[in-house]
């Protein structure tokens, strides 16, 4: 236990303060030139339009949006209810008893139920406690339980991915946590040969973290294509920047219109595709998210958005049950729709593993781009909206948000609001300029 300015903090916490003010003096520099290059392992335009993607696109796919908790958990729950042979589950964060009790019993009834988390172990000691006690539980019911990526503490795994029997799929940017079902988010459901490539994804990251492959179920072709969505799955992950490739690609080429949805938007090179598209007469509307009261990410963005005259709007969000905009959804010219797990940033398209999905579906764009008009309508502001100070910092926080959110979550229950108050001013200025700084860089 360490005393600074008179309070008590954890070593951890202590060694939090020391990485910030370390990461701060390399950020700040490019920080302040507006014009500062790319990081080096993000590829120029041309070297992404060279890239082959690693999973070619399919046809025959049916897709159906989920639009919300209640559809994407009602449907999550019909498709493992079903299961016969197998439910396989990639995911961030697991904390929402109701699905988890759904896997425990199937597992219990002889489906084979794998699942992978990130290996992240909790965000404070009640968080640790509790994910020991759900992982114990899965464990103790039959499930098979491995973390990915193992020995890496450069990035998350990210993904959000459901497989039943190796024929259905829902993928998207909704985590299983005790809080996610509250927030606005969209999964899609997807049946034909893309849950294969999917599949492989599953396969290749259980198998790293050491689980075993035979026998894993994989999606057969579908004797005839019954669907008409064309879908082609991409990824980030150990140096694959599928994802950003299919952002940059897309923006490019639209023609009409671009509408995007993001919980984070402040990638540089999607931030200034959206303005040359814009430059070009596409019609270009963004809705973020005003989480994050100590960051805003999107704060930057909209500014830099704003002045190049794109509309930039707010989701009104219900702070009273911690509502987020956790959705990152990207639609161009009402038919093509990129959905999944990756927040539009530097982190998510460069570092940490995530999956999407490109879909070419008139039906699925159409849907999107009325939930898309339909919360421009009646859900969002022109300004964001005043949160509380010490609302909770999102589930999907990268390392240096993890590191902010310790130095809050540990107060002493006894201190007044006014000694609260004042000690996290004189830490916000050692911390929280590094995370801005840090932030506007496409972090």
């Amino acid at each position: 236990m360490s005393i600074i300015d008179g309070v008590p903090i954890t070593g951890r916490e202590s060694l939090d303060i020391r990485k910030a003010a370390g990461k701060k003096a390399a950020c700040k520099k490019e920080a302040e030139n507006e014009t500062a290059p790319l990081p080096k392992d993000v590829p120029d335009i041309a070297s992404l339009k060279s890239q082959k993607y690693h999973y070619s696109a399919s046809t025959g796919n049916q897709v159906t949006p989920l639009i919300g908790g209640e559809q994407i958990f009602s449907a999550a729950e019909k498709a493992m209810k079903g299961a016969e042979k197998t439910i396989q589950l990639q995911m961030y964060r697991l904390g929402y008893d109701k699905v988890i009790d759904v896997l425990a019993d199937q597992a219990k009834s002889g489906v084979k139920v794998q699942v992978l988390l990130d290996p992240t172990p909790g965000y404070d000691a009640e968080d640790i406690e509790d994910q020991k006690r759900i992982r114990n539980y899965l464990k103790a019911s039959g499930v098979e339980l491995l973390t990915y990526p193992p020995g890496d503490k450069d990035k998350i795994d990210h993904v959000k991915l459901l497989i039943i029997d190796g024929r259905t799929a829902l993928i998207g940017g909704m985590n299983w946590d005790k809080h996610s079902p509250k927030n606005q988010d969209a999964d899609i459901l997807i049946e034909g040969p893309a849950v294969g490539d999917l599949g492989k994804i599953f396969k290749d990251d259980w198998k790293i973290s050491g689980g075993k492959v035979q026998g894993m179920a994989t999606a057969p072709p579908p004797e005839q294509p019954e669907g008409d969505a064309r879908i082609r799955v991409i990824e980030t992950d150990n140096g694959v920047q599928d994802i950003r490739k299919a952002m940059v690609e897309n923006i490019e080429k639209a023609k009409k219109s671009i509408k995007i949805e993001a919980f984070v938007l402040c990638d540089k090179q999607v931030v200034q595709g959206l303005i040359d598209a814009h430059n070009r007469g596409v019609d270009v509307k963004v809705i973020l998210d005003p989480n994050k009261p100590v960051f805003y990410p999107n704060l930057k963005t909209e500014k830099i958005l704003q002045e190049a005259g794109i509309e930039v709007r707010w989701l009104n969000v219900n702070a009273g049950t911690q509502e987020k905009l956790h959705a990152k959804i990207a639609t161009f010219d009402d038919e093509t729709t990129i959905i999944g797990s990756c927040n539009f940033s530097y982190q998510g398209l460069t570092v940490n593993h995530e999956a999407d999905v490109e879909v070419i579906s008139k039906s699925l764009g159409t849907a999107f781009e009325n939930m898309f008009q339909d919360h421009w309508d009646k859900r969002t502001s022109p300004t964001a909206p005043k949160l509380p100070d010490f609302q909770e910092l999102t589930d999907d926080a990268p390392p240096l948000e993890q590191a902010a959110r310790s130095l809050f979550r540990y107060f002493n229950a006894n201190w007044s609001p006014a000694e609260k108050h004042n000690w996290v001013g004189k830490r916000k200025a050692a911390v929280m300029e590094e995370a801005e700084d840090y932030k506007s860089n496409g972090a």
